[in-house]
Order: C-alpha cells, then structure tokens, then sequence
C-alpha cells in the first residue's frame, strides 16, 4: 500500500528531475552561444578599432604625402621615404639625373610649403650612369601656411 501511494510522488520527482536535466542542458548551451557570440563581439569592435585608427591616420598621411609626389619629375626618383605624421617631418633620400633637377625638385618641395633642407647629395653608389646624384631632403611641413591654402 506504501508503494502504491508513493509511486504518484515517485514519477512525479523523476518527470521533475528530467525537466531540470533539460532545462540545465538547455541553459548550457544557451550560455555557449552567449559566450560565442560575445566573443565574436569582441573581435568586431577590436577589428573596427583598429580600421578607425588606420582610417583616422589615413587622410594625415594623403595630406602630408601628396604634395611630395606633385612635387616629383621624371628627373627625380624616390628611394626611400621616413615620416612622422604627428610631427609633419619627411626624410627623403632620392636619387636625380642632375644636381639642377634635384634642386628643381627642391624648390617645388618648399612650395608646399615646407622647409626643406638638403641635408646631403653625393654621387650615386650606382655606377650605371642613369640616376648620378642621391640625396637626403629633410622636410618640415608648414602647418599654418598649409591651413591658410588649404
């Protein structure tokens, strides 16, 4: 009779305890996917942090490297460019077919405007003739002028 009359209570704890696994299981995966895509969150937001940053450099580095290839003829070749955008300083070394077509491109470079230094020319360690002089130009450019024109 005892067993008769708990067996009502018995299957009910049990459907009880299987709707608990459920919902636990339930809830597992549920903080899974919460995990998941809180994670994946994450790395969108890292990942357009670092787009703005590149985006928020970019135009710095357009308007501070433009005006140098304007400047730039066929007599006059690029080797190596160092800037500081924060600091509006350029460090160029070029090589030239001529020391007229270097200081040309000088003074196109000082109507950026920037002061411009030649810190050094020389003959170039190229024997081959075609670019005989390299140089290193330090630039500054001028902020205050540049927003004047700009």
């Amino acid at each position: 009779m005892v067993a008769v009359m708990t067996l009502p209570v018995m299957v009910g704890a049990v459907g009880a305890w299987q709707t608990q696994q459920q919902l636990t299981a339930m809830t597992d995966r549920a903080q899974q996917q919460l995990n998941a895509h809180q994670q994946a969150a994450r790395k969108i937001v890292e990942k357009m942090r670092r787009q703005q940053k590149v985006k928020a450099a970019s135009p710095d580095a357009l308007s501070l490297l433009n005006p140098i290839g304007k400047a730039l003829s066929a007599e006059v070749s690029l080797l190596q460019v160092d800037a500081s955008f924060q600091q509006q300083h350029v460090r160029m070394e070029v090589a030239a077919k001529s020391l007229p077509a270097l200081l040309d491109f000088s003074a196109r470079l000082q109507r950026i405007p920037a002061k411009v230094e030649l810190q050094n020319h020389r003959p170039a360690q190229d024997k081959s003739g075609r670019w005989p002089l390299q140089a290193t130009l330090n630039l500054k450019m001028d902020t205050h002028t540049e927003a004047k024109h700009g």
